[in-house]
């Protein structure tokens, strides 16, 4: 099977909740890749002490800049720019806030009577 070929080494274990939790019957739709994309993004956010350059993560996973910046924003993570020294121009960075704010649903037109 593919998924355990390209897990490899990982245990079964791994690769069976990697499956029920990431896909529907064995198929993923776009909910389970938009949950895996949500999950790198708060994961890589975790790992660089809540700030990151969503462009490392963006080239890696080869999606657009728009796409990426949402994922960090469904995630509750703030767009900013921060110019490094040395650098010419400002990097954008995501910088997941605390306490977590989640952006508001919105709701649609109100009914008419």
């Amino acid at each position: 099977d593919q998924l355990a070929k390209n897990l490899s080494p990982a245990p079964q274990s791994v690769i069976d909740s990697i499956r029920r939790k990431f896909s529907d019957g064995g198929e993923i739709r776009k909910f389970h890749m938009d949950l895996i994309m949500t999950l790198c993004a708060a994961l890589s956010c975790i790992i660089d002490n809540f700030e990151t350059e969503p462009r490392d993560l963006r080239e890696d996973l080869r999606l657009d800049s728009k796409t990426m910046n949402q994922y960090f924003q469904e995630i509750g993570a703030k767009i900013g720019q921060r110019k490094a020294a040395g650098e010419a121009k400002a990097q954008p960075v995501a910088k997941l806030a605390m306490p977590l704010v989640f952006p508001k649903m919105s709701r649609g037109a109100p009914m008419r009577r």
